[in-house]
């Protein structure tokens, strides 16, 4: 929870911690926004991976031979009209991940709210959570997903560090 309360007061924004299960995401714990209108997603809700920050950031660390038996076994639905339905629209976005260190979901998932996530790894390092920052697109704005993007980054490498984790090689600090 430190962790998250520390996103959530540098970004003002409710900030989530989710694992992967069954092949979807689910929220574990939040520490949510104080400003009035924030994010929707509850504790124990689940999403696709291909249509949320935290799914794209863990998606990111896999083999695209994994990234396909996903697709081809839950599909791509389409939640938002701004929701990626194609896999080599998905693919160019992991590339996206991979090189900048933080996923978005850009009203993916729910109009009107956006989700900038990264990824905390285990001991062995393979990813063990993910942890992201979600707010209305008003305040998510593209200007700040940059810096909303290095926070979350650096706060899943702390988080790693604490936990005993082990960041991969490309992204050792």
């Amino acid at each position: 929870m430190p962790y998250l309360r520390k996103l959530r007061d540098q970004t003002r924004e409710t900030a989530n911690l989710a694992v992967v299960d069954d092949e979807s995401i689910i929220v574990l714990i939040r520490a949510e926004s104080r400003e009035i209108m924030r994010s929707l997603t509850k504790v124990g809700g689940r999403v696709a991976m291909v249509a949320s920050g935290v799914g794209k950031a863990v998606l990111a660390t896999y083999a695209d031979e994994d990234v396909n038996a996903i697709i081809r076994h839950h599909g791509m639905p389409r939640l938002t009209e701004k929701s990626i339905v194609r896999p080599s629209d998905l693919f160019r976005e992991l590339e996206s991940v991979r090189r900048h260190g933080f996923a978005i979901d850009d009203e993916e998932a729910c109009m009107g709210l956006r989700c900038v996530a990264a990824v905390v790894y285990s001991d062995c390092s393979e990813p063990l959570a993910a942890i992201s920052v979600s707010g209305m697109t008003s305040r998510v704005t593209d200007d700040r997903l940059p810096m909303l993007g290095r926070l979350v980054r650096d706060v899943a490498t702390e988080l790693t560090l604490a936990l005993g984790g082990v960041l991969p090689p490309a992204n050792s600090p």
